[in-house]
């Protein structure tokens, strides 16, 4: 995990009113690792939090699209 997907899961987790309300949204975040690999999940959130979108929906559309090559 790079310092952008780190960005992005402590997004998650500090501006949800719950901390707990992000958690799902991280695990479905860092299991993006297992269909794309730590690099191009690391560069999608590079992506997100550039676009100022750090969110699952984000990273998943940059993946699914190659927007992260």
């Amino acid at each position: 995990m790079g310092p952008a997907t780190h960005t992005v899961v402590r997004h998650q987790l500090e501006n949800r009113p719950h901390p707990e309300h992000g958690y799902r949204a991280c695990l479905g975040i860092l299991h993006q690792v297992r269909h794309y690999g730590n690099e191009r999940l690391e560069r999608a959130c590079v992506q997100a939090v550039k676009i100022g979108s750090p969110t699952y929906k984000s990273i998943a559309s940059i993946l699914k699209k190659g927007l992260d090559r």
